[in-house]
């Protein structure tokens, strides 16, 4: 069954959705399964959830106004067009991985050992 109906209000996601009364294109294929939670009201069937669930997985994760729209600086939100290709927010890291990044910079200076040998050696010395 084919059906063109219009978008009900607040038909999306927060960032992303279908503008309400813009025509939703239905294709619909019924078949009966014993563990059908939709419910007839008579002859009707309310599909607007099923629909509703099937349009937001359809819908683009990072929405662009237009195809060729960078999009928006995940730091501050501000769009990428505007900006200049030398926009960046210094070598921020993530407070909770500093430490990690201070033991990766230890081990690039010294090496696997202060005297650049691997210390594996010196227990079977021992």
């Amino acid at each position: 069954m084919h059906r063109s109906v219009p978008a009900p209000a607040s038909f999306g996601a927060s960032l992303v959705g279908v503008t309400e009364g813009a025509d939703l294109e239905l294709d619909i294929l019924l078949e009966a399964v014993m563990e059908e939670d939709c419910r007839l009201d008579g002859d009707l069937l309310d599909l607007e959830q099923v629909c509703r669930d099937a349009v937001l997985l359809a819908l683009p994760l990072s929405p662009l106004c237009s195809d060729d729209c960078p999009g928006l600086c995940a730091e501050c939100g501000a769009r990428l067009a505007d900006l200049g290709q030398d926009h960046g927010h210094g070598d921020s890291v993530d407070p909770r991985w500093a430490t990690l990044r201070q033991l990766d910079t230890a081990d690039t200076v010294a090496g696997p050992g202060q005297d650049g040998r691997d210390h594996k050696d010196d227990r079977q010395e021992a």
